[in-house]
């Protein structure tokens, strides 16, 4: 899963060279394709993706997520939110490897059940 979001953002930030620049910011979610146009242009490259959703770039730096017509993110400054995405996720992995150490030193035993019951009986008001 980290590797498929790596690189997914990483291939966002790298697909948005571009000699134009227009001002994303201009554009609110929930407008849709046509309104962006209208507004400021058409992108400079469409990046299809799975699902009904588009990466639209405009400029070096802009980009515009659509799902099925409809603008769903503004991303003026698209190298920092991959950053940020990034530190997101790999903090949540190691949040992840934390718990998974906890739960190791745990010693559980894949055949004591009293967890369970305890949890069941509680349940049943006993």
């Amino acid at each position: 899963m980290k590797n498929l979001f790596t690189t997914i953002a990483a291939a966002g930030v790298l697909l948005l060279a571009s000699c134009n620049s227009k001002d994303v910011t201009k554009v609110k979610v929930g407008m849709t394709t046509a309104e962006v146009e209208s507004t400021i242009g058409k992108a400079d490259q469409v990046i299809p993706l799975p699902f009904g959703i588009a990466w639209w770039k405009y400029g070096e730096n802009q980009m515009l997520t659509i799902s099925h017509d409809t603008v769903a993110a503004v991303i003026p400054d698209a190298k920092k939110f991959a950053e940020e995405m990034q530190k997101n996720l790999n903090e949540g992995l190691k949040a992840a490897e934390e718990a998974q150490e906890k739960l190791n030193a745990m010693d559980f035993n894949a055949d004591d059940t009293s967890v369970v019951d305890n949890v069941a009986a509680e349940a049943e008001g006993k």
